[in-house]
């Protein structure tokens, strides 16, 4: 739990330190270990350093919980991410092409809705959440399943992906 290692979670704190330290701590443990980001705190975790988390840690979102990042820092999952359906990333950071990059050895899907995507929500959001998590799935050529949930998804512009175009 990033908490039990100092993190404040309250949304304007930089919390890197204490989820660099329970990232280190998963590492440490033989098979690797679970980095918990937990729903009882009172905004998201922010870090203002990229990081990765190695391909034996799993990271974890109890549903409500959310990590946020600031322009031109990358967040890198190599092993299990364990979330929710709903929203998990936010700032500005999360939404900027490339910031997000599932590695090698991650095996899930990678789900929009964690960007914000949602059935009948916002074109714009729901553009921005599906480019990035497309990006993401697709960073550093080790293409991953993009899972778009069931519902009417509004989004209006054409988007290039990988030097495809994908319309809408």
């Amino acid at each position: 739990n990033v908490t039990d290692y100092g993190a404040l979670c309250d949304g304007t704190t930089n919390d890197y330190t204490a989820i660099n330290r329970a990232r280190t701590a998963a590492t440490a443990q033989t098979n690797g270990g679970t980095v918990l980001f937990p729903s009882n705190v009172t905004g998201a975790c922010i870090t203002n350093t990229s990081i990765t988390f190695d391909a034996d840690v799993t990271v974890k979102f109890e549903g409500g919980a959310r990590l946020s990042w600031p322009t031109g820092i990358v967040i890198i999952f190599s092993g299990p991410l364990d979330a929710p359906s709903g929203q998990i990333f936010q700032g500005v950071g999360s939404t900027e092409v490339n910031n997000t990059e599932f590695g090698a050895t991650y095996t899930g899907v990678v789900n929009p809705a964690w960007w914000g995507l949602t059935s009948g929500g916002n074109s714009t959001t729901n553009y921005t959440a599906l480019a990035v998590a497309i990006r993401a799935a697709a960073a550093n050529s080790y293409p991953h399943e993009v899972h778009i949930p069931p519902g009417t998804i509004s989004y209006t512009t054409e988007m290039d992906v990988n030097s495809q175009s994908i319309g809408y």
